[in-house]
């Protein structure tokens, strides 16, 4: 966990902040491990409170990686909020971990390779 680090904390509560810590900690490894370098990773907290209603957690991550920056930060904020901080730290994480897994991906194919153009040409050969 020496790579994370975390804005707004001080707003939480101790069970909250062990929540948090917990699920980032340990899904953070399994990102790492994906990029196969140094990254560092930054969870904004925002606590939303409203008169008569219970409070609402909206997180957001930002990993940089010496090649990229990730961010899971949206304009539909409706994805990554929840009233239990822990599904929204799951949520958030899941989300972070699905965009470098499809960057990746891209990144190691090659779709020309196997158009239909270049199929085509070796049954005429």
């Amino acid at each position: 966990m020496k790579n994370i680090t975390y804005s707004k904390i001080n707003e939480l509560t101790d069970v909250e902040k062990f929540e948090l810590e917990r699920v980032v900690g340990r899904q953070f490894p399994k990102i790492e491990r994906m990029i196969d370098g140094t990254c560092e990773l930054k969870v904004n907290i925002k606590k939303i409170t409203k008169e008569g209603k219970s409070k609402r957690f909206v997180i957001s991550c930002i990993l940089k990686t010496p090649t990229k920056s990730y961010n899971t930060k949206s304009k539909d904020q409706g994805d990554s909020e929840d009233y239990n901080i822990t599904k929204a730290a799951h949520k958030e994480m899941e989300k972070l971990y699905s965009e470098v897994k499809h960057n990746l991906k891209v990144q190691g194919q090659s779709w020309k390779k196997y158009s239909l153009k270049s199929l085509f040409s070796k049954f005429k050969e």
